[in-house]
């Protein structure tokens, strides 16, 4: 069986791959700020990065006739980084639009 399988694999009859692209419902933006950078300016630049989710996703309602953002999340434990996560909505095919979303964010 083991010899079979190694030459389906080898002829290219089948198709094999180890790490395949699988879709992610969830991006992410870290931002990590300079040392005397206050947390009024880390705040700011959170909110520049989601008005620019903001953007691109009424572009895509637009174009599409749907958003994208189903929750978005901010999350600073010290001040100086912080973590924009974005949750995509389950419409279908905004799972597979990530790459897309993140070239235009």
């Amino acid at each position: 069986m083991l010899i079979l399988s190694i030459g389906l694999i080898g002829g290219g009859l089948v198709s094999y791959v180890a790490f395949p692209d699988v879709p992610n419902e969830y991006l992410s933006a870290s931002l990590e700020m300079e040392d005397n950078a206050s947390k009024a300016e880390l705040l700011a630049a959170t909110q520049r990065v989601e008005a620019e989710l903001q953007n691109v996703n009424e572009a895509f309602r637009a174009e599409r006739g749907h958003g994208f953002i189903q929750h978005i999340f901010n999350y600073s434990s010290d001040g100086k980084r912080a973590t924009v996560t974005l949750e995509m909505s389950r419409e279908e095919g905004n799972v597979a639009l990530g790459e897309e979303i993140v070239g235009r964010w």
